[in-house]
């Protein structure tokens, strides 16, 4: 997952137009940051209207992430992991 490399190297998910700046550039991600803040502001950097990809340029990735996160990441980090 592209997006996913990116937002961990800390490069960002480029904006297809190129107006914006990267979401989330210089803020390498990791499991413990908090994933629905992440989403919320990848909304408000490309609101559906603007989203030619139908979600697939970072709801995707941030929502594989963050079941990941609740199944095997969470007891990585020794949190409990979330009820299914």
């Amino acid at each position: 997952m592209r997006a996913v490399r990116s937002l961990v190297r800390g490069d960002g998910v480029p904006f297809p137009k190129a107006a914006k700046p990267p979401l989330a550039a210089g803020r390498p991600l990791r499991l413990s940051d908090d994933l629905v803040q992440l989403l919320a502001e990848a909304r408000e950097w490309c609101p559906a209207e603007e989203d030619k990809s139908r979600g697939w340029l970072y709801a995707h990735p941030l929502k594989k992430l963050m079941l990941f996160k609740r199944e095997r990441g969470a007891s990585w980090l020794g949190m409990p992991l979330a009820p299914p």
